[in-house]
């Protein structure tokens, strides 16, 4: 009995020892792949965490078929289904996109934002947002940045949204991909700038797409040429315009010279225009439509090169089209009488007969963006005149009017602009500028307040015009008027010098006692060394400068009317004889 059980025993640990040996053959070799899950769903048992992909990595067994589909009658999968992938059915993402396996600007994201940019129908490509929420979602986070290898500093790439919804664009609702349009789902295009310079210009090329005439119109500005020479760094568009917050470009018009002084560009420029007349206007009054801003003379995108000498030419037109202006003018105080007067006067002119001659320009005397007022200024006036007429300054600043406004002991000299006016400068070689030289200078010297401030006889003119010198200059302005007739008559300058007088009493003065006779002798070549002693200067005869001459004047003054007087009244009384012994001789016959 004992022995039977005992064979029994062995036979039942045979079979099972088969059955075991059956089973484990079975399971290493597993079933055949691929193979359906359902009675596999233990897929760790055969599918170990040491033999899964490294992006397996955590992930529980549960979440395998969440990948893994199938239905009674689908086909067995080999692996997870192929990227790109529909989400449909597989919305738990972050079971096999775990966070660490996410790019960095996903961070801090939810499940439940997967589909807003990547849609839950089959895509195929790459599928990105359906609208611009779509993209504010990711772009609106702070934060959000670029590194190009060859910056200093990381690109921005967040949006405010607010300054989105107000520019020109969000409210004539044009959306992110109008201008990106090679953003077409997420991940996007690789980025193929090599700096952030280069990305943005590559990024103002989208604005041709909507406003390509103006486009074309920058192809020939100084911009444009700059930067198709290889100057990376000339404003594009989006310098001047921005992203995303594009306004309409005249508000407020001070804003548009400070965008070409802002980020470097122009900036010393925009400090001289800011301390300028036009500047400083803006500076309190930014919407002040009568004071020009860089675009008005530059011009908005055509922009020419201010270097060259046509643009120099030019700028007497382009001054003109505000100064010329009577409804401009009029809100300064301005005379509309300027550039007419420029066109009239010798700077003008001499340019016109010989092209090649560089004349004075606005900008030369004014200023290019410093633009300063020179009224009442007749010391910068002068500094200013000096830039080209360096002799004739050097010799001004010696003389008793240029040393007394350098050093600020008068302000009551005259500088080269009033002799010589501002904008219609006569030529002073001509007949007709001669003639009227001794009424410019009695415009001072004929104020007889001025002169007591300073000791001088206001009798000057009068007591010249009395002279031969001064009546032979009164007979030719009378006549010929137009000065068709040169007059050789001395005039102020022929004696005392043109830009080099000085006072009487200076011994390099031309009038000076010893050296009066040199002047005479240019006129008078054999006069002698005594001739000039007989003149009295400009001051009337008195008694206590001219005693022999005064009483000798004084005699004839009161023998001339005597003897005339006693001769008319000889006349007189001869006539009355005659008429009454006509009378007696009548009666008598």
């Amino acid at each position: 009995m004992k022995s039977s059980i005992r064979v029994l025993g062995m036979a039942l640990v045979a079979v099972l020892i088969g059955v075991t040996a059956l089973a484990t053959t079975a399971l290493a070799q597993g079933p055949p792949t691929p193979h359906l899950i359902a009675g596999h769903e233990q897929c760790l048992t055969c599918h170990t965490v040491s033999t899964l992909p490294a992006d397996h990595e955590h992930r529980p067994e549960a979440s395998c078929v969440f990948c893994h589909l199938e239905s009674e009658n689908a086909q067995p999968l080999a692996e997870a289904p192929a990227t790109p992938h529909a989400i449909a059915g597989r919305e738990q993402c972050l079971l096999c996109h775990s966070y660490d396996t996410l790019p960095a600007d996903h961070e801090g994201r939810s499940e439940t934002d997967c589909t807003t940019c990547h849609p839950a129908a089959e895509p195929s490509a790459p599928s990105g947002p359906t609208g611009d929420q779509g993209c504010l979602t990711c772009h609106s986070q702070p934060g959000l940045t670029y590194t190009f290898p060859t910056c200093a500093e990381p690109l921005s790439l967040t949006v405010d949204e607010a300054e989105l919804a107000a520019s020109v664009h969000g409210q004539a609702g044009v959306t992110c991909t109008d201008c990106h349009t090679d953003i077409t789902g997420y991940p996007h295009p690789p980025v193929t700038a090599e700096d952030c310079r280069a990305f943005n210009v590559e990024q103002s090329q989208a604005c041709a797409n909507c406003h390509s005439d103006i486009t074309q119109t920058q192809h020939n500005s100084i911009h444009y040429r700059l930067l198709e020479e290889g100057n990376p760094n000339v404003p594009t568009c989006v310098d001047c315009h921005s992203s995303h917050g594009v306004m309409p470009p005249d508000e407020s018009r001070h804003q548009l010279s400070l965008t070409c002084g802002s980020d470097g560009c122009h900036t010393s420029i925009l400090l001289e225009y800011e301390n300028s007349v036009h500047g400083s206007i803006l500076m309190t009054e930014e919407d002040n439509p009568y004071v020009p801003v860089c675009e008005d003379c530059h011009g908005a995108h055509e922009m020419p090169d201010p270097r060259t000498g046509e643009f120099r030419e030019a700028s007497p037109e382009l001054c003109a089209k505000c100064h010329a202006d009577e409804n401009i003018v009029a809100q300064f105080g301005l005379s509309t009488d300027v550039y007419q007067d420029y066109r009239d006067g010798i700077h003008a002119l001499l340019h016109e007969s010989n092209p090649n001659l560089q004349t004075p320009v606005c900008t030369d005397c004014h200023g290019v963006h410093d633009v300063k007022s020179l009224r009442n200024n007749q010391l910068l006036d002068s500094q200013i005149c000096a830039g080209c007429h360096e002799t004739v300054y050097e010799e001004y600043s010696q003389s008793v009017h240029g040393s007394a406004l350098i050093d600020e002991t008068s302000q009551d000299v005259p500088g080269c602009t009033y002799c010589h006016s501002s904008h219609k400068i006569s030529n002073p070689n001509t007949p007709q500028f001669r003639i009227g030289e001794p009424d410019l200078c009695a415009s001072c010297h004929s104020d007889a307040a001025m002169m007591a401030k300073y000791g001088l006889s206001s009798d000057v003119y009068v007591t010249y015009t009395e002279e031969f010198h001064g009546m032979t200059v009164e007979l030719y302005k009378t006549k010929w008027p137009q000065g068709s007739i040169y007059c050789y008559a001395a005039v102020c300058t022929d004696c005392h010098g043109i830009h080099e007088i000085r006072s009487a009493s200076d011994p390099k003065s031309t009038i000076y006692p010893d050296n009066l006779i040199h002047a005479c002798r240019q006129c008078h070549p054999d006069a002698p060394a005594q001739f000039a002693s007989a003149w009295t200067g400009h001051f009337k005869v008195t008694e206590q400068q001219q005693p022999l001459t005064y009483y000798v004047r004084l005699f004839y003054m009161i023998l001339i009317p005597l003897v005339i007087g006693a001769m008319i009244l000889f006349v007189l009384t001869d006539i009355g004889r005659r008429v009454i012994n006509h009378f007696k001789r009548g009666k008598a016959s």
